[in-house]
């Protein structure tokens, strides 16, 4: 109690919340606690890494190695179409020209899929 109290106010409950997670932890697995926790938590997070590299790297087979990039590099792309709101599709502003000329598709292309209640389809428009 002498160590919460020596804390600043507004780390007092975090604080109070860490120990009762780590004392349930203790009394579920009274050897590791919540190490165990955090060590399932660690391997689940590394599991989600891999499958989401092995998702991108799939998806990277249909649309190109740009897939592979982070979506911080990308940016949101949206139509609107009516009766079927869209699905925002993050587009490469740097991938204008290339691949899309070689394939005779309008370089200036952006794909938009749209997602509802209704089936699923897939529009090509302009935004530039």
């Amino acid at each position: 109690m002498k160590l919460i109290n020596e804390l600043d106010e507004h780390l007092r409950e975090e604080a109070v919340n860490s120990l009762v997670f780590e004392a349930e932890a203790l009394m579920h697995n009274p050897v590791y606690g919540c190490t165990a926790v955090i060590t399932n938590l660690q391997r689940k997070l590394k599991q989600a890494e891999t499958d989401l590299y092995n998702v991108k790297k799939e998806l990277a087979t249909y649309i190109g190695p740009e897939a592979m990039m982070p979506a911080s590099l990308y940016q949101p792309v949206m139509a609107l179409h009516v009766g079927n709101p869209p699905l925002v599709v993050y587009v490469n502003p740097q991938r204008r020209v290339g691949k899309c000329l070689r394939m005779g598709v309008d370089h200036r292309a952006q794909l938009v899929i749209h997602s509802g209640r209704k089936r699923a389809t897939t529009d090509v428009y302009e935004e530039f």
